[in-house]
């Protein structure tokens, strides 16, 4: 079984699809939600390579998961003080 180069994305390579910090994705490979291996082999800091297929999943999961599982939000309050504020002007 061959794999090619472009079966593999890098983490910048889905922060720019997402519009995102690099952060947000080692943040999700760290947490165990997105799938990515390590190809640095000992190295200090961590060379992550992501499987496109696992990508298009979690993203896929992600978006679907956020719109079912989240209440519409109602619009937040205007601030009125009290009566028993004290005007400083």
């Amino acid at each position: 079984m061959s794999v090619t180069k472009a079966e593999y994305l890098r983490a910048s390579d889905i922060a720019k699809r997402l519009a995102c910090a690099v952060e947000m994705v080692h943040d999700a490979i760290h947490s165990g939600a997105l799938p990515a291996m390590n190809i640095s082999r000992g190295a200090k800091r961590p060379t992550w390579r992501i499987r496109e297929s696992d990508f298009e999943q979690w993203r896929e999961a992600r978006t679907t998961k956020r719109r079912q599982e989240l209440p519409p939000q109602p619009k937040p309050k205007r601030y009125t003080p009290s009566a028993n504020v004290k005007k400083f002007y």
